[in-house]
């Protein structure tokens, strides 16, 4: 399951910058504005629920590809 490690606050972008640590051990950032350009204000909490599952799903697809092509679940294999 991915796992948040960091969050800021950029308040001059009005975003909100979130690191997120998946299972194979991969970083990835995911920025989440705010405000729509319109001004009303975005489903954060949402944009963050998705950034995981996306976050988990690419993961178990890396790691299906990789166990298919030989890959013995260790890191340095």
């Amino acid at each position: 399951m991915a796992k948040e490690i960091s969050r800021t606050f950029d308040v001059h972008a009005g975003a909100i910058v979130v690191r997120l640590q998946d299972s194979l051990g991969r970083i990835s950032v995911h920025t989440h504005y705010v405000l729509k350009p319109d001004g009303s204000t975005n489903d954060v909490a949402k944009a963050l629920a998705d950034a995981h599952t996306e976050t988990d799903d690419a993961a178990l697809k890396v790691a299906a590809a990789m166990k298919a092509n030989g890959w013995d679940g260790n890191q340095a294999s």
